[in-house]
């Protein structure tokens, strides 16, 4: 799939006709966006796969809904990520907050990266990982699943999360520090 958000202009031309209504032109933005969204609302809720598909017809659905009150075309990335978001946090309010994790993370932590050779005690496992991003509130969970997982900038997670662009910092700041803590406390050394 290509990168949507360089392709801005054909982007603009082809929601601007879904905000005219064209079906046709819909379901390009859906082979554009689709699996994008799939893989965040998976990273988001680390459930199973079907579940994570239904997420993404719930946002695509919303989508099609709202794309005709959709005021600047440009605004569209943030936007499919907001309703997405939204989506996912109504899940996990009603899953009572799963915790959330990839292995991906895993290349994010230098200090304690699990070797062939290190033993189960001294690296750290995904089970730990899992169990110490789901202790961050959701709030922070999701500005760390955006930066980290879908490499979003600061300024889009700020839209997308409906807060400021230091609101969006901060939150980030705090969910490192949960994770550093919670991996010193484990014996670990982490440096963000």
């Amino acid at each position: 799939m290509q990168n949507s958000r360089k392709s801005g202009k054909i982007d603009k031309k082809l929601i601007e006709r879904c905000c005219k209504g064209s079906i046709k032109d819909f379901e390009k933005l859906f082979v554009l966006y689709g699996d994008k969204i799939l893989n965040y609302i998976h990273n988001y809720i680390r459930e199973d796969l079907a579940t994570s598909k239904d997420l993404m017809q719930e946002t695509f659905i919303s989508v099609y809904k709202g794309i005709k009150r959709l005021k600047d075309p440009n605004d569209f990335y943030n936007w499919i990520y907001t309703i997405a978001s939204n989506k996912c946090r109504d899940h996990l309010r009603k899953q009572k907050n799963r915790a959330v994790v990839d292995s991906e993370l895993l290349d994010d932590i230098e200090d304690t990266r699990v070797s062939d050779t290190a033993s189960s005690s001294n690296s750290v496992d995904m089970e730990m990982i899992n169990e110490i991003i789901g202790l961050m509130p959701g709030h922070l969970r999701e500005v760390f699943i955006m930066r980290k997982y879908e490499k979003m900038k600061f300024e889009d997670i700020s839209k997308a999360s409906n807060c400021s662009l230091r609101t969006a910092k901060y939150r980030m700041k705090k969910a490192i520090n949960i994770f550093s803590k919670a991996l010193q406390k484990r014996g670990f050394n982490f440096e963000s």
